[in-house]
């Protein structure tokens, strides 16, 4: 019962990580992309994995992002970065 229980949770997690309205990409500590959302790929026309880093940090004209990415890897901290459009 446990199990059938987790698989549920995980499918409803799944749902909402997906149904945000805004974009959500999740690196390794080696600045791999190992995770994205849907509305990444809508905001950004990035394929939903495989991307360099470089590519997303190059959508932030005039911001260190690739620096204040690396800075929560190395540190182990989430980063919230928004770009209004």
């Amino acid at each position: 019962m446990e199990i059938e229980e987790t698989n549920i949770d995980r499918i409803r997690i799944n749902a909402a990580f997906h149904g945000l309205n805004e974009g959500v990409v999740v690196f390794d500590a080696k600045g791999n992309v190992i995770l994205t959302n849907s509305m990444i790929t809508k905001l950004t026309g990035l394929p939903k994995k495989n991307f360099p880093i470089i590519e997303f940090t190059q959508l932030f004209k005039g911001a260190d992002v690739e620096g204040k990415i690396k800075n929560a890897l190395v540190y182990r901290q989430k980063l919230h970065i928004e770009k209004i459009t």
